[in-house]
């Protein structure tokens, strides 16, 4: 019996005269051990298979073990390839895959964390890497992958913020430990705070914006040091890899080294068709380390027409208020609904694309807008609008029907586009120009935008809404950016991109 898989390659070791044992990862079966028979004397069937390859492979069930009857190279990610600290740092990454991924049992969300590791690694010569960086963060997010993250933001060990207290690491609490718990907690190792914001940072960057960040070499030190205790109690101890890699990034090893490596046979690319949107979820756009996610919100994803294209999930309950939308097509409009998880909220629905590739581990935040909050915004709005609108503002009660939502956002790099004007077309056909805010933030009855770059608009037809930028001589321009409004919700339209 035959089985077709796509994997990644992540250990080979030469067996016999001519064979070769492979350890390959797949979103199916997770870690497959598998032999590949004459490899190293004919590579017709096998051309271009190496270390860190992505590859359609075809399996033959042989004596209760898989052996590989052929493979296809899908990806072969040949910037890795360029310098020997990105080969150590992809080698690391397939050493950590090894040790806690299992065979034959499901790894959908370690395989797409594999593929975006090697991905963020494909670099053209001359790019720069995050080095020790990434390997933290990969190393947090494999962690998250397994449900075993250490707590960064709040004290493993009372679950209150750390904010303006004493912090020391604990790896049996499981991650960071603050104020008086510290001295009820044995074992515990010293941290700076600015460590563990880098960590936190880390974990939610996406591995290829891993450069982004600006670690120190005492602080690179001192995140290696208690990362490494306790990815080791959480995933074991195999560290030839690891210890590699400490010679390499950081200056152990000669660059011309990496000539030494062989560049694979790469096919083109496999199209995506399906990508992750994922992230938590706060009550307003830019959280702080005190900011606690929302659990409990009822998501959505929509499409410009308004077709349901997917309810969300929470999908670790170790971790509330982080959300997923899978199987979402790439590079396509986009509009996430989270829905009010209490009265102190308002339902906020976020317009934007799909990424074109799948990082595992949030991108971003979502945000979802307070009571008090879209209230104001409304009240300030109507007395600014008062006798250029006879639609009253909404007060996103669900008793009163028929009142639509509150469109609100901002442009991105707003001092550059000084004096723009928005028009909004709404499912009714109705043509209405956008309200904008002065310097301070605040509503204004002049048009178009200020240094602030804000606007907003109520009374719009909920469904499909066209926002269009208004040219000098008032006519609408032809680029068209597709958003929805929702009865008793705020349409989120913040770093809004005008050209």
């Amino acid at each position: 019996m035959t089985d077709s898989l796509r994997g990644l390659v992540l250990r080979q070791v030469d067996y016999g005269e001519a064979d070769r044992m492979v350890s390959l990862l797949t979103a199916e079966r997770g870690r497959i051990e598998a032999r590949v028979p004459g490899v190293r004397k004919s590579r017709k069937r096998f051309g271009g298979l190496d270390l860190y390859v992505l590859a359609e492979f075809e399996f033959q069930q042989r004596r209760g073990r898989s052996g590989l009857v052929s493979a296809q190279v899908v990806n072969s990610w040949p910037g890795i390839r360029v310098e020997i600290e990105r080969l150590a740092l992809a080698a690391y990454a397939a050493e950590l895959l090894l040790q806690a991924v299992p065979e034959d049992a499901p790894a959908a969300d370690a395989f797409r964390l594999a593929e975006a590791a090697f991905s963020s690694l494909d670099l053209d010569d001359g790019e720069a890497h995050a080095g020790q960086g990434w390997a933290r963060a990969f190393e947090l997010k494999l962690l998250h992958v397994l449900g075993c993250r250490p707590m960064l933001r709040r004290c493993a060990h009372c679950g209150e913020a750390t904010t303006g207290r004493d912090v020391r690491w604990s790896v049996t609490s499981g991650g960071v430990v603050a104020g008086h718990c510290i001295a009820e907690t044995g074992g515990t190792q010293p941290i700076a705070p600015g460590v563990v914001q880098l960590l936190d940072q880390s974990l939610h960057l996406p591995l290829a914006e891993q450069t982004s960040l600006d670690w120190d070499a005492e602080q690179r030190r001192s995140a290696q040091e208690i990362m490494v205790a306790f990815v080791t109690s959480q995933v074991g101890r195999r560290d030839r890899a690891r210890r590699f890699l400490e010679q390499v990034v950081g200056g152990g090893l000669a660059l011309a080294m990496a000539m030494l490596f062989i560049f694979s046979g790469c096919g083109a690319p496999a199209p995506l068709t399906a990508v992750r949107v994922q992230g938590f979820l706060y009550g307003d756009r830019a959280p702080t380390e005190d900011s606690l996610a929302i659990s409990g919100s009822e998501v959505s994803a929509w499409s410009d027409s308004g077709e349901l294209l997917q309810d969300g999930s929470e999908p670790f309950a170790d971790f509330p208020g982080f959300y997923r939308f899978s199987d979402l097509p790439p590079q396509t409009s986009l509009h996430l609904q989270f829905s009010a998880a209490g009265e102190e909220q308002v339902t906020t629905l976020i317009s934007g694309r799909t990424a074109v590739d799948d990082l595992y581990v949030d991108p971003g935040t979502f945000h979802l807008w307070s009571r008090e909050l879209a209230l104001q915004w409304s009240q300030d709005w109507a007395a600014v609008s008062e006798g250029k609108t006879t639609v009253s503002a909404p007060t996103f009660d669900p008793i009163v029907v028929g009142e639509g939502g509150l469109l609100r956002g901002a442009l991105l790099d707003p001092a550059e586009h000084v004096g723009t004007r928005l028009l909004a077309l709404d499912s009714s056909g109705i043509e209405r120009e956008l309200w904008y805010t002065d310097d301070e933030g605040l509503a204004v009855a002049g048009g178009g935008t200020s240094a602030d770059g804000g606007f907003a608009r109520f009374g719009l037809v909920p469904g499909p809404v066209q926002v269009r930028v208004l040219a000098a001589d008032g006519s609408s321009g032809e680029e068209v950016f597709v958003t929805l409004v929702v009865e008793d919700a705020i349409t989120s339209l913040f770093d809004f991109a005008v050209f």
